[in-house]
């Protein structure tokens, strides 16, 4: 079950259970659903038969199929109408590449935000991301502004990062060369750093951080 209550957390609005929704495969249950003040938004996806954007309006309790793609696709976020997801443009099933892209709802407008983009946070002026490598744990972080246009790399080595009150923070691991010659992050060796949205006031929080 997945319960929506009001803001005061007293009313409870609606119930989504998912029961008898001809689920046949544990994997196919939904792992994220996304609430704004109208309507909510969840994948429905079927093992071989693809991936469905629902739309459950909260007024009606209605729910309805607004976008259906022929593979497996993840919502990443919610920004009014804009749905943000990521969707597999890997040439074969075990190497993960996903495209991020965004939907708009009202104009049922796709626009192409990034390849190989991942780990996306909303946040209030940008839009946040992690360029996805299968061998590292440590990534670049990028930002983009909502025209998707103007893209900047904040850090090349990020472990992890979080938005907190239009900051943001972030682990920076060293840079190393590995003996093939290719540059890499070290993750043994960290420091958390803040800045703004859009890159600007880096300061380090903390010395080395051992692991």
């Amino acid at each position: 079950f997945f319960r929506i209550f009001d803001k005061s957390g007293k009313e409870l609005l609606i119930t989504v259970d998912l029961e008898d929704d001809d689920i046949k495969y544990p994997l196919d249950y939904p792992n994220d659903f996304f609430v704004s003040d109208k309507y909510v938004y969840y994948v429905r996806f079927r093992t071989g038969k693809g991936s469905s954007v629902m739309q459950i309006d909260l007024a009606t309790k209605k729910t309805k199929e607004i976008r259906k793609f022929p593979i497996y696709i993840n919502i990443v976020g919610v920004k009014g109408n804009n749905i943000y997801y990521n969707i597999d443009t890997g040439p074969v099933e075990s190497h993960y590449s996903p495209d991020l892209k965004v939907f708009n709802v009202s104009t049922k407008k796709d626009t192409h935000i990034a390849s190989n983009a991942a780990y996306v946070v909303l946040g209030k002026t940008r839009l946040f991301y992690m360029n996805r490598d299968q061998i590292e744990i440590i990534k670049p972080l990028y930002s983009v502004t909502y025209d998707y246009k103007k893209h900047k790399l904040i850090s090349n080595t990020v472990l992890d990062y979080e938005i907190i009150d239009s900051k943001i923070y972030y682990v920076k691991g060293n840079q190393m060369k590995l003996p093939e010659g290719r540059i890499a992050g070290n993750a043994n060796y960290e420091k958390l750093y803040v800045c703004n949205e859009d890159g600007s006031g880096k300061k380090a929080l903390t010395g080395v951080i051992h692991g």
